[in-house]
């Protein structure tokens, strides 16, 4: 009877044993990029007001999504603030973040972007790179048609839930 005791002890202890840890991840702020067509249509190359609190939205949610899975410890980027602003927007480096992420002890960069075609028509993109070599693992992407903070929040929801979790192996 001793047998099954100490088994219900030890079964716990093995499966943690073997689990993997969390990757350190560096989160960077969601960018946006404006196409052409919406510039020479006489709309500025800048995220409305209301499009820049919805990239904080977005970005505060994508760390709030991957700390929640497990898989990821969000790290605090204030260290390499100064960095980030000065190699900024990241979206068009081809990877720099990594040198950030690096720098900022992470493992793996998380750089998201919401491309905006038209004022309905948008793709919210999420890239994630090895810190230490910048190699692109994975990147994910979703069209969606709604401008707004529904529909951004159900986009980076939706790749997180369907694309991400489960995907990552070290």
């Amino acid at each position: 009877m001793r047998l099954p005791a100490l088994a219900l002890i030890l079964i716990p202890l093995v499966q943690a044993s073997g689990a993997e840890a969390a990757f350190k991840t560096a989160i960077f702020p969601f960018e946006m990029v404006i196409e052409q067509q919406m510039t020479d249509a006489g709309l500025p190359p800048v995220p409305s007001k209301a499009e820049q609190e919805r990239l904080q939205r977005l970005t505060d949610e994508l760390k709030r999504l991957l700390a929640e899975t497990g898989e990821y410890v969000p790290l605090d980027l204030a260290a390499v603030s100064s960095d980030i602003r000065e190699k900024a927007p990241f979206n068009d480096c081809k990877g720099c973040e990594a040198d950030v992420a690096r720098t900022a002890g992470a493992d793996l960069s998380v750089l998201g972007v919401v491309q905006k075609a038209s004022e309905m028509l948008l793709n919210v993109s999420i890239f994630i790179r090895n810190a230490n070599d910048g190699s692109l693992r994975t990147s994910m992407a979703v069209s969606i048609r709604q401008n707004s903070d529904e529909g951004w929040l159900r986009a980076v929801r939706s790749l997180v839930r369907n694309r991400l979790v489960g995907q990552e192996q070290k």
